[in-house]
């Protein structure tokens, strides 16, 4: 875990309640100073972390305002013989400012009681550790040779997709991108995606989403009529009662309380949170992260170790490229009008209806490439992973509470009427439960698989509810809205 002392924020001058620039990162044992402006010292001193260790500084560019505190800096080391060693990283033309102020006018050929060494910074890795590592990036600034830093901790797990992937880890690009994204927006590393970022995001996902609209899934959904009647009622009956319960909860607004309790379509429900103004993306994130863990991290886990057959596996054709050139084309058009027509997450909506209609009616007659899944994945994952900047971490502990009891009221929903659908149909109680369960269509199918239950019936459920929350999400927030004056969020306890 990284430490930041900042001790000194203004710029050019200093102002009476803000130094020059400089920050300290902490890790371990480890400080490094970034950059130096005059009276880099005191402020050293004031903050009361001392000098100890103050053994490496990474200069971001050569101005006076970002350098001078060098010069008392390694005067008051040579007096105090506090630094064992002092090395000092900047650019090229900065470092030779530097070198010019120190060897010229503070040393004057002194002999130091340490090593001082002097390091050029080019972009790509500057320092390693078994714990983590810092990387520098060239940046935009008035002058030559200026850098960022990124301090990194090394993963001790890293994530690996296609592990995920193969264990049913549910959207495991999605994820992945989103946790990404989520820790550089808390190291301050992140920025909003721009406009055409989210519009291939929107547009790339719904035409990803159509794709899995397939004759055959749509004929079997046929077969289960009432069973899928008595599962979108549960669909329905949950995401009320949890919203119910969510929006009488401290700092929860009603359209957020909506989004975290509907029951599945996560990158969907993401979205098309994302459009709506008062949506508190992070206690949606904490809430439907929670759902999606606790409900398949574990069963979907023991099933793949077990060495079960993979029957999730993708083995259509591919779209051709005109195809899906069209699609993406027309999505977008539709994608277009929608936003026009205030419809939220219209432009999602849009490309998946096209999607949709064409995989139906075999138009197209297969899937997108991999990449375009996986592209649309990773910049949704990202746009909502950077909405978490600014994010105030210690809301996951505040949310945790009411995200837990809406888990399990959500799932008792479902087992009470997996019971009914069970006793109507003269079915298993394991299949009902497994096909009524809010959790993904691949893991929950080959969970199904694996303990000896109809996995057709458990998949056709579990696309009927992705289609149901697909098509009707954004009319069901409209009557959701409506169904009282917007209540304002009240502020946590």
């Amino acid at each position: 875990m990284f430490e930041i002392v900042f001790l000194g924020t203004s710029a050019s001058a200093p102002s009476i309640h803000r130094g020059l620039s400089a920050q300290v990162v902490m890790h371990n044992e480890y400080r490094f100073l970034i950059d130096c402006g005059e009276g880099t010292q005191r402020q050293i001193l004031q903050s009361g972390i001392g000098f100890k260790r103050m053994e490496r500084v990474l200069i971001t560019h050569g101005h006076l305002d970002h350098i001078l505190g060098l010069a008392g800096l390694v005067s008051t080391f040579t007096r105090w013989e506090t630094a064992e060693r002092l090395e000092i990283w900047a650019g090229r033309w900065a470092l030779q400012r530097i070198q010019t102020l120190l060897n010229e006018i503070v040393l004057k050929g002194a002999r130091l009681p340490f090593p001082l060494s002097f390091h050029e910074i080019k972009p790509g890795q500057i320092f390693a550790d078994k714990s983590f590592t810092v990387t520098a990036f060239p940046v935009s600034h008035r002058g030559a040779d200026s850098f960022g830093f990124v301090f990194e901790e090394r993963s001790r797990r890293p994530f690996l997709v296609d592990r995920a992937e193969a264990l049913g880890v549910p959207a495991g690009w999605l994820s992945g991108a989103m946790i990404g994204t989520a820790a550089m927006a808390a190291l301050r590393l992140a920025e909003p995606l721009s406009a055409p970022f989210r519009w291939a995001a929107m547009i790339s996902s719904g035409v990803a989403i159509g794709s899995a609209v397939t004759p055959q899934m749509l004929q079997k959904i046929a077969a289960y009529p009432l069973s899928i009647a008595i599962m979108s009622v549960s669909v329905a009956l949950s995401t009320y009662v949890c919203a119910r319960i969510l929006a009488r909860a401290p700092g929860w607004t009603r359209s957020s309380a909506f989004f975290a309790s509907v029951p599945g379509a996560l990158s969907y429900v993401f979205a098309v949170a994302a459009t709506v103004a008062d949506a508190d993306l992070s206690r949606i994130a904490v809430v439907q992260v929670l759902r999606v863990f606790l409900l398949m991290g574990l069963a979907p886990l023991l099933v793949a170790e077990s060495g079960v057959a993979q029957i999730g596996a993708a083995t259509w054709d591919i779209d051709p490229p005109l195809v899906l050139a069209a699609l993406l084309a027309l999505g977008a058009a539709t994608g277009f009008a929608l936003e026009k027509l205030k419809v939220a997450g219209g432009m999602l909506f849009g490309a998946m209806l096209i999607s949709g209609g064409a995989h139906a009616l075999g138009i197209a007659p297969g899937r997108p490439p991999q990449f375009v899944a996986i592209a649309a994945q990773v910049l949704i994952g990202a746009w909502v992973g950077a909405r978490f900047i600014g994010f105030d971490w210690r809301l996951f502990t505040r949310a945790a509470p009411a995200a837990l009891g809406s888990f399990f009221v959500a799932v008792a929903i479902a087992a009470a009427l997996a019971v009914v659908a069970g006793a109507v149909l003269s079915l298993p109680f394991a299949q009902t439960l497994l096909a009524f369960s809010p959790g993904g269509l691949e893991a929950m199918t080959l969970l199904a698989f694996a303990l000896g239950i109809d996995p057709l019936y458990v998949g056709a459920h579990h696309l009927a509810r992705f289609l149901l929350i697909s098509f009707t999400l954004p009319f069901a927030l409209k009557i959701w809205m409506r169904g009282e004056p917007a209540e304002q969020a009240r502020p946590d306890a």
